[in-house]
C-alpha cells in the first residue's frame, strides 16, 4: 500500500466531526485536533460528511433502496394479478353476454333470408342451417347447457351432409309449425311471417341465466337486445301486443315468465 503524502493528508476530514484535518504530519494513525478522535490514516473522510438534511436524505435513499427489492416485485405481482383475475373471471360474464350475441346473429340471418326471399321470415330458423345462415353451434347458450334437439333430431350433429339435411328436414316438419313460437336449441324464437324493424315487438329470448335465476335476454324485430328482469316480463309483452295490433299482426298469448 502506498504512503501517503502530506497533501494526501490535508484533503482528508475526520469522520466524527467533518472537521478539515490540515498541515498534518505524516502518520500512521491520526489524531482530529478538534474532537481528539484517532482514526486510520485510510479511514479518513475524503469529502465532509453531510450535514443533518444530507444524512437524512442519505437515511431516505437507504431505505427506499431496501425498500425496492420488496416493492418492485410485490408491484409486478399485483400488475399480473390484475391481468389474469379478470381473465379468470371473464368466462361466467362472456357466456351471459353470448347468449345475447347469439340470439342476435341468429335474428340477422333470419333477416338476410328474408331480404332474399321475398320478404319473408323462415317458418324455423333451424331450416337456415343447411344454407349456411348460421353454424348449429350458435342454438347452444353455454351457460345454460341445456337441449340441442328440434324434435327428435340432435342439431349438434349435422355435418351438412345429404343424410343430415334430411333428418334435420323431417325434425322441422314434425315440430308444430302454426305454433306462435317454438323452442330454439336453448332459445325460444317467435314465428313472424315478416321483417318489422319494431323495437317493440319480440323475436326471440334466452332462457333464464342461471344464477340470475329470471333474468333473460330478448332480443327484439329491430335487432337489439336487452336483458329484461322477471318483474318486466308482463309489461314487456303487453308492449309486443300493442306493437302489433298497430301495424297488424296478430296477438300472441304471453308465453310464461
Amino acid at each position: 500500500m502506498p504512503e501517503p503524502t502530506h497533501a494526501f493528508i490535508t484533503s482528508r476530514y475526520c469522520p466524527d466531526c467533518g472537521y478539515e484535518l490540515t498541515g498534518l504530519t505524516l502518520a500512521a494513525r491520526v489524531t482530529c485536533p478538534e474532537c481528539g478522535v484517532i482514526s486510520d490514516m485510510w479511514g479518513l473522510l475524503i469529502e465532509p460528511p453531510p450535514g443533518p438534511l444530507g444524512q437524512a436524505w442519505r437515511v431516505l435513499c437507504w431505505c427506499w433502496n431496501r425498500a425496492a427489492r420488496i416493492l418492485i416485485p410485490l408491484g409486478v405481482v399485483l400488475i399480473l394479478l390484475g391481468v389474469l383475475l379478470p381473465a379468470v373471471g371473464k368466462p361466467r360474464c362472456c357466456y351471459r353476454v353470448r347468449a345475447a350475441v347469439y340470439l342476435r346473429q341468429i335474428h340477422s340471418a333470419c333477416a338476410y333470408y328474408a331480404a332474399e326471399s321475398g320478404g319473408r321470415y323462415p317458418a324455423h330458423a333451424a331450416a337456415l342451417i343447411p344454407e349456411n345462415y348460421f353454424s348449429p353451434a350458435l342454438l347452444m347458450d353455454r351457460y345454460v347447457q341445456g337441449c340441442s334437439y328440434i324434435g327428435t333430431y340432435d342439431v349438434l350433429r349435422y355435418d351438412w351432409s345429404r343424410e343430415a339435411t334430411g333428418a334435420l328436414t323431417a325434425a322441422i316438419q314434425s315440430t308444430d309449425l302454426k305454433a306462435p313460437y317454438y323452442r330454439l336449441g336453448d332459445f325460444w324464437w317467435v314465428r313472424l311471417p315478416t321483417p318489422t324493424s319494431n323495437p317493440s315487438i319480440v323475436a326471440g329470448w334466452s332462457q333464464s341465466q342461471g344464477t340470475r335465476r329470471g333474468t333473460r335476454w330478448v332480443i327484439f324485430d329491430d335487432c337489439h337486445y336487452e336483458q329484461v328482469k322477471i318483474s318486466r316480463w308482463r309489461k314487456l309483452w303487453r308492449a309486443d301486443a300493442e306493437a302489433r295490433r298497430k301495424i297488424g299482426l296478430p296477438a300472441v298469448v304471453s308465453p310464461s315468465p
